[in-house]
Parts: C-alpha cells; structure tokens; sequence
C-alpha cells in the first residue's frame, strides 16, 4: 500500500481577511467597511444612505403637499365642474407625494435608531390615506353624471378618456398605500 502526499498539506493554514469594500456578518448583521481614498472613509453608511433617503422623500413629499394644496384653495365642494377639475388634478399629482412619502417611510425604516414600533405607526398612515384617496375616488364619481351632462358634444371624447386615466388612477394609488402598508405591518416582528 502506498501512500501519496496530499497538495498542500505542508502548507499552515491561512485565514481570509475580507478586503476593504468588502462585508462581513457580526451578529446576524451585515456591516460594511468602506475604505477608499486613502484616510477618508465613511463613518456609518447604513444611516447616511437612510438619511439622504429622508431628505429626498421629505422634499417630494412637500413638494406634492404644496401642489395640492395650490388645487384645493379654495374649497368649493358642491360644484361639480370644480369638483372634477380639481380631483382629475389631485389624481395626477398624488404619484409624486406618494414617491415622496415611500422613500422617507423606507429612509426611516432603514435607518439604524428607528424605533420597532414605527413601521406600524406608518402602516396605519397608509391605510388612511387610500382611504380618503378612495373618499375622494367617491366624490369624483358622484360628480360625473352632472359633468356629462353640462359637457359640449366636441368635448365627450377627451372627458372619457380623463375618465378612464382618473379610473385607473383611483384603483392603482389606493391600492399602493394598501400594499404598503401590509408590507410595513408585517415587517415587523413580535418578541417572544
């Protein structure tokens, strides 16, 4: 019987230090060391990225407030021109107050002093706010049958396809804020 040398046996054991940029798992949490450019290096990635994602969030988010806040000043419920005027132009300009709103929920959550109990808090922010998009989906509908009847001949065809984009609209905005919520809901774990 012969026995042959295994490869590399005369060799110490080495051990693998992850390179700079690289991460590595301490306590179940992924860290990442960053280190470039020679002294420089980023104190703590996880809370910078989620607070740039606040700042970005928070100035969409005023940005559309104050976009609909230009709409509905002032308020002349009971018209249904202005009714429907108004809310085909909130529907439009919801995308960019709900962007703002998903990056600041997700700066916040990601951020690393974000207490457990705020994803739910948000969750339930979600939840009333597709219910006045829906509240407001309502009060569009109801003010249709007045606007169709007060429209010129020349002007059915763009009233409906307005319609049909505001249609989507209300289903589609909703029913975001309602995903997002769930998934805000459920992200969050009991302690046993």
């Amino acid at each position: 019987m012969t026995v042959t040398p295994v490869e590399g046996a005369d060799k110490p054991p080495t051990t693998q230090v992850p390179a700079p940029g690289r991460s590595k798992r301490l306590l179940g949490v992924e860290k990442v060391e960053r280190e470039r450019w020679g002294k420089f290096k980023i104190r703590d990635a996880d809370a910078m990225s989620a607070n740039l994602l606040i700042i970005l969030g928070a100035a969409l988010l005023v940005v559309g407030l104050v976009h609909l806040g230009v709409l509905w000043a002032p308020v002349r419920l009971g018209r249904p021109s202005w009714e429907f005027g108004t809310l085909s132009q909130t529907f439009t300009n919801v995308p960019l107050m709900i962007t703002g709103l998903i990056l600041l929920t997700y700066g916040k959550v990601r951020h690393p002093r974000t207490h457990p109990r705020w994803p739910r808090r948000a969750a339930v922010g979600f939840i009333i706010l597709a219910v006045v998009q829906l509240s407001m989906g309502g009060l569009y509908v109801m003010a249709l049958p007045e606007v169709f009847r007060q429209a010129p001949p020349l002007s059915i065809g763009p009233l409906i396809r307005t319609v049909v984009r505001n249609g989507a609209e209300i289903v589609v905005y909703p029913g975001i804020c309602l995903i997002v919520a769930l998934f805000l809901w459920r992200g969050v774990a009991r302690r046993e």
